[in-house]
């Protein structure tokens, strides 16, 4: 219990961190919003899978750049964080975010009928 809840927590410091980190040295296309929706650690902490979402849909794109400034990306993270290990970072694209949306659209499509 303890464990999980020191997890949780670490999820959101991380998350919280990166998007500070992305939002002042991370430069995207023009137009393109990048939103951490959420971050999954492993229970050891030495792994954390970043979700994203891309908004408008160039995921390749960002994807591409993320990939490329992850180890700087990672150093500045570990600078941030008063903590051990920091977890190692991997972003990934958020399909449960797609999903919810597909949904939604099919919702509004059920209402408007």
């Amino acid at each position: 219990m303890a464990e999980e809840r020191r997890q949780e927590k670490i999820n959101f410091l991380v998350r919280d961190e990166l998007a500070a980190i992305l939002n002042r040295e991370v430069i995207f296309p023009n137009g393109v919003m990048v939103t951490i929706t959420r971050v999954v650690s492993s229970p050891d902490i030495y792994y954390a899978d970043v979700f994203i979402s891309v908004f408008p849909k160039k995921e390749n794109d960002v994807m591409k750049i993320l990939e490329k400034g992850t180890p700087h990306i990672q150093s500045l993270l570990n600078k941030e964080l008063r903590m051990r290990p920091v977890p190692r970072i991997y972003f990934k694209i958020d399909e449960e975010e797609k999903a919810r949306e597909r949904v939604e659209k099919l919702l509004k499509s059920i209402d408007s009928e």
